[in-house]
């Protein structure tokens, strides 16, 4: 079953009507009523200081914190209190095995010639692709659109502001060959992000363990 970590935040929330106001989605940075939720994977400890020793100040970027790296599975967007319920009853479903996060290099998004943020590459491996598939097909039974853009696992490591092209560029080939430790992720968790004006900020919702 999942765990739940962080159920005294939804209570608070319950009251609110399933329908999201006109006003909290243009002023969702300052309103509780809708948590923005994704479930993702997490990487090891020895994988978040790989990845916060690439900050530089040589291109203009935020630098994810480390405790806030992670590998999405599936975003879901801004969503009611009941829903995120049925979400984490449902995540517990997930037959899935645990998988490799590993990976070489890193590439920018949406792409070299206009890098907006600059992530590391993981290597789609089956048990990953079989785990996203899981993940993507529960979602879309609760009644979630098609993820329209294909999976592309990745470790975002900065958004870039304003940052140089051909700076990005040299950096991203300077680390082509560059590696971090390679974890096995034993469990699956749901987030909910909140919106601030230094950044968003990552809550554990539920984990749902993965099966040996």
């Amino acid at each position: 079953m999942p765990t739940y970590e962080t159920v005294d935040a939804l209570a608070t929330t319950r009251h609110v009507m399933h329908t999201v106001p006109g006003s909290c989605r243009k002023t969702h940075a300052l309103c509780p009523c809708m948590p923005r939720l994704f479930i993702a994977l997490d990487p090891s400890q020895a994988q978040r200081d790989a990845l916060a020793r690439l900050k530089t100040d040589t291109f203009a970027a935020r630098w994810t914190p480390p405790a806030q790296y992670h590998l999405t599975l599936r975003f879901l967007g801004d969503t009611t209190p009941e829903t995120t319920a049925t979400v984490c009853d449902a995540l517990a479903e997930i037959t899935a095995s645990p998988c490799p996060i590993e990976g070489t290099g890193l590439g920018t998004f949406p792409s070299l010639r206009n890098p907006r943020v600059l992530f590391a590459r993981v290597e789609p491996n089956p048990a990953l692709i079989a785990l996203q598939d899981q993940v993507e097909a529960l979602c879309q039974r609760l009644g979630f659109p098609a993820e329209r853009h294909s999976f592309t696992p990745h470790l975002t490591v900065a958004r870039l502001q304003k940052a140089d092209p051909a700076t990005v560029y040299r950096f991203v080939q300077n680390h082509a060959d560059w590696t971090y430790p390679s974890h096995r992720a034993k469990k699956v968790t749901l987030y909910k992000s909140t919106l601030h004006p230094e950044g968003a900020q990552h809550t554990a919702v539920t984990h749902i363990p993965l099966r040996e």
